[in-house]
């Protein structure tokens, strides 16, 4: 065996595998309060036994995670009573608050519930099967609108240079319509595209029908596309979830709603580009069949494939992920 030290890439090594770790544990500790509400309803000091009893939970272990849970800071200890801190609070009660992470948070741990499986996917290839649950839903829309709005409105504005009134825009899996809500406010008719559940949803949670140039419609755009025809088709974090083989199909399919000079935008995690790419990667390889991240050269072809050129890359102010831009010729 060689004695010489292994160089590790800069910034990995022995004590920053034990910070991982110690984060992981910590990140675990955190998840399993939230997870089985021992964020809510602790505005008043109360025991162990207390919490234990109104969560239907143990009450020796509840007594072990909230003193963890002192030691992060997000409790308070008053004797054998325990009181939520006003960093838990902010992080997991109060919605209105900047800080507030709630189910957002909850889909971080559904994703690293999925990674945990990453050995049994490098074997059989295939992405681990998750019953896609009413809480799974809203946790993942929660994550998705967590975006800063600045950005949102700085890739709106890109999307939309040079156009003018009256405008038909398609944002394609926009979930909880961040992006369509923006575009709302700048042109006619906003079409937001996603699966029957997703919209069910959002329309619910963000009350829709109140924005009169905003329109929902279900379906799976592996199957079929609203007819059209539309200015702009936005494709928001959209690419990342298909295959190279899906995803020339269907910016294929995309440009045949498109009218001449019409825009298709593109926002993801471009490889070569944004330092998270590789890594969110992996995250489609657990969660998706075929999803993965891309080159600038894998878009363009399947962008000139479709016939769409003029192709050209923005970098998102304050993001690490890219906006790329093409014309339909």
């Amino acid at each position: 065996m060689d004695s010489k030290k292994t160089t590790l890439k800069p910034g990995v090594d022995k004590d920053y595998l034990q910070t991982c770790r110690d984060r992981a544990m910590e990140f675990a500790l955190i998840a399993g309060a939230e997870m089985t509400g021992l964020f809510d309803g602790m505005d008043e000091s109360i025991s162990s036994e207390q919490a234990a009893h109104r969560l239907g939970l143990d009450a020796r272990a509840v007594d072990i995670v909230l003193k963890a849970l002192v030691s992060l800071g997000l409790f308070v200890q008053q004797g054998d009573r325990f009181l939520l801190h006003n960093t838990g609070r902010r992080l997991f009660q109060d919605r209105e608050d900047p800080d507030f992470v709630g189910s957002a948070f909850r889909h971080s741990v559904y994703i690293l519930q999925n990674w945990m499986h990453l050995s049994e996917v490098l074997k059989t290839g295939k992405p681990v099967q998750r019953e896609r649950t009413q809480a799974r839903i809203e946790a993942f829309m929660r994550a998705m609108d967590s975006r800063l709005d600045e950005s949102v409105l700085w890739v709106v504005d890109q999307c939309l240079q040079g156009k003018v009134r009256p405008m038909n825009v398609l944002d394609l899996g926009g979930g909880p319509g961040r992006y369509a809500k923006a575009f709302a406010k700048r042109v006619d008719h906003v079409v937001l595209f996603d699966l029957p559940e997703v919209i069910d949803h959002v329309v619910e949670t963000y009350e829709f029908d109140t924005i009169p140039t905003l329109q929902t419609v279900k379906g799976d755009m592996m199957d079929t596309l609203p007819k059209g025809p539309f200015q702009v088709v936005f494709l928001g974090d959209v690419c990342h979830m298909w295959s190279p083989e899906q995803n020339a199909s269907l910016l294929k399919r995309v440009s045949r709603i498109l009218v001449a000079g019409g825009i298709v935008a593109i926002v993801d995690f471009v490889r070569g580009l944004s330092r998270w790419a590789p890594t969110f990667a992996v995250n489609m390889l657990v969660n998706t069949p075929g999803g993965n991240t891309y080159t600038l050269q894998e878009y363009e072809t399947w962008l000139n494939d479709a016939g769409l050129t003029d192709v050209s890359l923005k970098l998102i102010p304050g993001r690490d992920s890219q906006l790329i831009l093409s014309v339909k010729s």
